[in-house]
């Protein structure tokens, strides 16, 4: 009889990343769950997750609009019902993504990736009010 045949090695589709996130912005976490600590910080948001589409957009307008929902923000943080209360880039200002969030009513904070500013000025940039 013969052997039965060993299914040949291919190379795996998709490799794990070795860190969420690099060093730098481990850093603004930190900063962020330090000035915070009653709210939920998230990492690496899609867009998507935080805003849908107004109604009555069609044809190139929604395309447009549905790939800027594809976009990642560095941070979100929540209250404690999840309810957003800021987006926190520390990759750079991203005028586009802003002007989706602010035109939504989302608060847009942008801090320096390895030195993020210190708790009561998190706190005054990130809660309302």
């Amino acid at each position: 009889s013969k052997p039965a045949k060993t299914p040949e090695a291919r190379a795996p589709e998709f490799l794990a990343r070795p860190l969420l996130l690099p060093p730098q912005l481990r850093a603004v976490y930190e900063a962020l769950r330090t000035a915070l600590p009653q709210h939920i910080v998230l990492a690496q948001v899609q867009l998507g997750a935080l805003l849908e589409i107004a109604p009555g957009s069609t044809g190139f307008e929604r395309e447009t609009r549905e790939t800027r929902l594809a976009a990642r923000v560095d941070f979100v943080v929540c209250d404690a019902l999840f309810k957003t209360l800021a987006v926190v880039n520390a990759s750079g200002d991203k005028p586009a993504l802003r002007a989706c969030c602010e035109g939504a009513g989302l608060r847009w904070v942008v801090v320096q990736p390895g030195a993020p500013p210190d708790t009561a000025t998190l706190r005054r940039w990130v809660l309302p009010g």
